[in-house]
This record gives structure tokens, C-alpha cells and sequence, in this order.
């Protein structure tokens, strides 16, 4: 099974499959990841936002068939400019729908934004990390 990675395009404002891949044992991802193989890609993680869970050089490989913020986790969202990663919670009650996005490191605020205004990629299911 493989997994490939995503990234910016080129001069672009949308996503493109950087075609190199990882592999993984179609058990772990239909068992412990509970996905299906062609719905997953991975990123690397670029920042401190969301230390100490993700740090810069993390990879983490993303559901691209859960996008809805519910129950609240990390997701990836592209914000017109790069792939960031946040915790996103949805706010109850809202009408038009809101969620959070938070970041774990301290030095970032959290921010609101209508559910419609932001492009949830996928769910953050795994997370690898050099040693």
C-alpha cells in the first residue's frame, strides 16, 4: 500500500501529489488506522505551532475522507497559502456553523471562522518523527 505525499504546486494556489511514496501493511491501515489505502497522503510538518505533539520535520499522514470536525482533532487545512495543521473543534449551537482552530504551543492564539470559510483537508491519523 502506498501513501502519497502532498504539497503546494509550483506557483499554484492548490494541492498537488508529490509522486514518491511510503509503504505500509494493508492491515495497519485498514485495522489501525481504519481508512482505506487511496484515502490517505502524508505532509511534513513545518513550524512550531503545534509543538510539543508535532514539530518541524514531522510527517504525518492525513484521512482525506474525514473532514468534518467532529469529534474535534487535529486536522490538516489549506489556508490558500500552505497545508497547516490545528486542532479543530467545532463550536456547539452556532448558526452559521463556527470552529476553533488551536494551535498547542502557547506563543499562538486561537481563532474562530465560519465551518464553510476554511478548506479541511483530512484527519491526522499517524505521526512519525526522526530521532
Amino acid at each position: 500500500m502506498y501513501v502519497w505525499p502532498l504539497a503546494p504546486g509550483p506557483g499554484t494556489k492548490e494541492l498537488e501529489e508529490i509522486k514518491e511514496a511510503w509503504l505500509f501493511a494493508d492491515p495497519l491501515i485498514r485495522h489501525e488506522f481504519r481508512a482505506k489505502p487511496d484515502d490517505l497522503r502524508m505532509i511534513t510538518v513545518d513550524g512550531d505551532s503545534m509543538d510539543p505533539l508535532l514539530s518541524s520535520g514531522d510527517r504525518i499522514m492525513i484521512d482525506v475522507s474525514r473532514q468534518a470536525p467532529s469529534p474535534p482533532g487535529i486536522f490538516v487545512i489549506w489556508d490558500g497559502l500552505e497545508l497547516v495543521a490545528k486542532r479543530i473543534e467545532h463550536v456547539p449551537h452556532s448558526d452559521p456553523p463556527r470552529v476553533v482552530l488551536k494551535s498547542l504551543s502557547p506563543e499562538y492564539d486561537s481563532y474562530e471562522h465560519v465551518a464553510d470559510e476554511i478548506r479541511i483537508v483530512g484527519r491526522a491519523v499517524w505521526v512519525s518523527r526522526r530521532l
